[in-house]
């Protein structure tokens, strides 16, 4: 009986550390475990991805802020963060189809355009809080597909980011709501989604299409357009150079103003901060 007590402790001690490796078997392995790992093309299609991704999943953001998804060359780096990534997030369409010359496996791009109405030649789905909506139940179920033992927090993430886009979507109308000018006249055509999203018409662009010179004869029936409209400013991005257009801006009395779509900079540190802040730029030159 005296040799009893010892072995019924060291019983106990052996079930307690079963127990533990079983209810954490993670820690047991940190120095070696590696978190699943997933990019996004541009930054607004990336903040969406990392809210729901959470930290159970590294995202990696391959176009760098403030860079044009037009012209992008990739760097060695990047090339090795989407060669890493399981899924590589993109919206199509024109905007980032780069993304697919630089994946090996064509089964990791996955187009985030699921259940989206498409307007022709304008990639920008993703500036309304309906489309973003979207986006991130598309993400979402994706991240589930390949990884459903995270289906928990991946669900839970969406929902409570979905309440937050609905949030942003209400705030814009409001922002938006007392708008005089309701015309706008943009840099390139990146705008149509938002414009129709919040009551707003974009009357002409400056550029017919993205790094396309506009004829003479073009520019006069811009002009002519923004005589009718009254329209005073023309709102560009910062990924593109204005450079060239002044004479067009003295001839009809328009001065430029910034907005941006892609975001990834000081001043938009997330994408429901980029959605808001382009609504207010809009709001207070209307």
């Amino acid at each position: 009986m005296k040799f009893l007590k010892p072995l019924l402790i060291i019983i106990v001690i052996i079930l307690a550390s079963y127990s533990l490796f079983v209810a954490f078997p993670r820690k047991v392995n940190d120095n070696n475990y590696q978190k699943p790992s997933v990019a996004a093309t541009i930054f607004p299609l990336y903040d969406i991805v990392k809210n729901i991704a959470g930290n159970e999943i590294d995202v990696s953001l391959i176009l760098p802020p403030g860079a044009s998804p037009h012209t992008f060359e990739p760097t060695p780096t990047i090339l090795r963060e989407m060669k890493k990534a399981q899924t590589v997030f993109m919206i199509g369409h024109g905007i980032d189809d780069w993304a697919k010359s630089l994946v090996e496996d064509s089964n990791k791009i996955l187009a985030v355009d699921n259940g989206i109405t498409l307007r022709p030649n304008d990639p920008h789905y993703f500036l309304t809080g309906e489309n973003a909506i979207l986006i991130s139940q598309t993400v979402a179920d994706s991240l589930i597909l390949a990884l459903p033992n995270l289906t928990g927090s991946i669900s839970e993430n969406q929902k409570k980011y979905q309440i937050e886009l609905e949030k942003m979507n209400e705030q814009i109308k409001t922002e938006l709501s007392k708008v005089k000018n309701r015309e706008l006249i943009t840099f390139h055509d990146a705008w149509y989604y938002f414009a129709e999203a919040y009551g707003l018409n974009i009357v002409g662009t400056f550029e017919p299409s993205v790094g396309r010179e506009p004829t003479p004869q073009y520019l006069a029936k811009l002009s002519q357009k923004i005589k009718e409209t009254g329209v005073r400013v023309l709102y560009a991005e910062p990924q593109f150079s204005t450079r060239g257009i002044e004479a067009f801006l003295n001839d009809n009395n328009v001065s430029v103003v910034i907005i941006d779509p892609e975001g990834g900079g000081v001043e938009s540190t997330s994408f429901i901060n980029l959605m808001i802040s382009n609504a207010r730029t809009i709001a207070k030159n209307q």
